[in-house]
């Protein structure tokens, strides 16, 4: 299934519309998986009316972040979020996605015209977070084959899972970087950017119908930032929808999303809508504003959009256009509320909710042997891979025992004195080597707590069972 937006983009390069060099087209080759390869998921189009996001500010009083946002999003389509710092594009997406817990949202929100159900939405959605957690003592095929074992259905089989882990990598280039290390940015390991796309494998691996990201591309240089978005390009060509935050894109990047939602300080929507190739229709719009100077050649259509609406890095404004009433009073404005209250009507077609569907009793989709099954042998494999933390734990408690040891090499003890003293020796003995375990491995659990905090998130395991797989690797004589 592919969104409107895109068809008519397919429909303009068909028709001559080709993006000039250095630009990405929405249609190039992507890496589509067979239907051998795919599991089944619901295509879903994710509308959202009159979006209201209210906080108390500790001096008292209330502020509006979000002021009555419209928009949908289309399965199959890639749609940004833009905004200048403070304008609300994070804010939106974590109110979309559902992950804000305080404040006040109001609103309405539909998943194929069916108001949206959070224990239903929270299985079918993904989050990539702005900064990778991820285990960094695991492989990239490993992290979302762990991934895929603990948040897929339990009907699914094993063979189906693979196949699903072989198709994840192939959407997402990252076959020839499967088997190595994710390692982090100061002991090496793969770049940014790729950790970055086995973030998205590893949100991927529950096969959701909608993806968001936050800021996908920051910290990235143009190249691997490119090379990201094209990946999110073949994800959106398997029929999910995605949505993502991005800062000041390239034209290529900025090129390669079908839609556009700019909100401007204050939370206040300036355009939504389809950008079309080259982002003919973006600036259309904006041209036809009054007081604004028509873009010039070769310059980044994202760049001039923000200086337009007084967003950009320039101290001079050029118009002083209201572009959030201008947005409000013009025929766009009109065509895409039309389009919302159609998405706002229940599909003929579409598969009803079942009780299972919205059943929020705090499960897991694995049952307690596999999440023990599969945590030990994650963390069993951290341990073989830090070899010098092992070796510094066993040479330690190695030397603390030949010290202690040698303190009463002749004692006799035939006395009560000397008696309590070995038994004093045992203690500190003990002692000495419990301070030193728990110092040693501190930095190597706080080096996974943030993946940890992420798979709390997604609900993937027990608490118990994971603390209990820590304690048992620890006091393993390996």
């Amino acid at each position: 299934i592919v969104s409107a937006a895109a068809e008519e983009k397919e429909r303009d390069v068909e028709n001559g519309e080709h993006a000039p060099s250095g630009v990405v087209s929405q249609v190039e080759d992507h890496r589509f998986i067979s239907a051998e390869e795919q599991l089944p998921f619901d295509p879903l189009s994710f509308a959202f009316k009159d979006i209201w996001y209210t906080v108390t500010l500790p001096k008292g009083g209330d502020i509006d972040l979000l002021q009555g946002v419209n928009g949908y999003i289309e399965p199959g389509s890639v749609t940004a979020l833009m905004g200048s710092s403070g304008a609300g594009k994070t804010t939106l997406l974590d109110v979309l996605a559902g992950r804000k817990n305080t404040g006040v949202v109001k609103g309405e929100m539909f998943l194929n015209g069916v108001p949206k159900v959070e224990a239903y939405f929270r299985k079918i959605m993904g989050y990539v977070e702005q900064f990778d957690t991820l285990p960094q003592k695991s492989t990239g095929r490993e992290a979302i084959a762990f991934s895929a074992a603990l948040r897929l259905p339990a009907k699914i089989t094993v063979a189906q899972r693979e196949k699903w882990v072989n198709a994840i990598l192939k959407m997402l280039d990252l076959q020839p970087l499967q088997n190595a290390l994710i390692g982090s940015m100061t002991e090496g390991g793969m770049t940014f950017e790729q950790r970055k796309r086995v973030s998205i494998g590893v949100e991927l691996a529950a096969n959701p119908s909608i993806l968001f990201l936050d800021e996908p591309t920051t910290g990235l240089d143009s190249r691997a930032a490119l090379a990201l978005v094209r990946s999110i390009r073949n994800v959106a060509a398997s029929g999910r929808s995605i949505v993502c935050t991005i800062h000041q894109p390239s034209a290529a990047i900025f090129n390669s999303f079908d839609s556009l939602l700019l909100l401007r300080r204050g939370g206040q929507t300036v355009y939504f809508g389809p950008l079309g190739v080259n982002c003919k229709h973006l600036v259309d719009y904006f041209e036809q504003a009054p007081g604004v100077t028509p873009i010039g050649h070769s310059v980044n259509p994202a760049t001039w959009m923000l200086e337009v609406i007084g967003a950009g890095t320039s101290t001079v404004v050029n118009t002083t256009t209201d572009f959030h009433a201008h947005y409000n009073s013009s025929a766009l404005c009109e065509t895409n509320l039309e389009h919302l209250s159609t998405l706002m009507i229940p599909l003929v077609n579409s598969r009803r909710l079942t009780e299972e569907d919205v059943k929020d009793d705090g499960s897991y989709n694995a049952t307690y042997w596999q999440q023990f099954t599969l945590l030990m042998h994650r963390i069993a494999m951290m341990y073989w891979r830090t070899p010098t933390y092992s070796l510094v734990r066993h040479l330690t408690n190695i030397l603390i025992a030949l010290i202690f040891a040698s303190a009463y090499p002749l004692q006799k003890y035939h006395t009560y004195i000397a008696t309590v003293s070995r038994a004093a020796v045992i203690y500190i003995t003990s002692l000495f080597c419990g301070i030193l375990a728990m110092l040693t491995v501190t930095p190597v659990i706080a080096a996974e707590r943030p993946a940890f905090y992420r798979e709390q998130q997604s609900r993937m395991y027990s608490v118990g069972v994971y603390c209990t797989t820590l304690v048992l690797i620890e006091v393993s004589p390996a």
